[in-house]
């Protein structure tokens, strides 16, 4: 299956699917927008999976809406240096 996402809201394609490309990496799902189910995955690795796509795709929807200060880094904020 080949994740293809449009325009939307404020991202374009290409950022969508960068941000839905690491939400998965960072979900422990490596794709590059080809999801390639095979014999060798058993039930748990799908609905790792499924749960990783649909986590990832909260955060499109959210960047999408502008809601960047939800967003992990490099989208959303990030803490450098300190408050004395």
């Amino acid at each position: 299956m080949d994740i293809e996402i449009d325009d939307i809201g404020r991202l374009t394609g290409r950022a969508a699917l960068g941000l839905f490309v690491q939400g998965c990496l960072d979900r422990g799902v490596i794709t590059n927008g080809l999801i390639l189910p095979t014999m060798a995955h058993d039930d748990d690795s799908v609905r790792a999976t499924i749960a990783a796509a649909e986590e990832s795709l909260q955060i499109v929807a959210r960047a999408a809406q502008g809601n960047t200060a939800s967003l992990p880094p490099p989208f959303g904020p990030s803490s450098i240096g300190f408050i004395d």
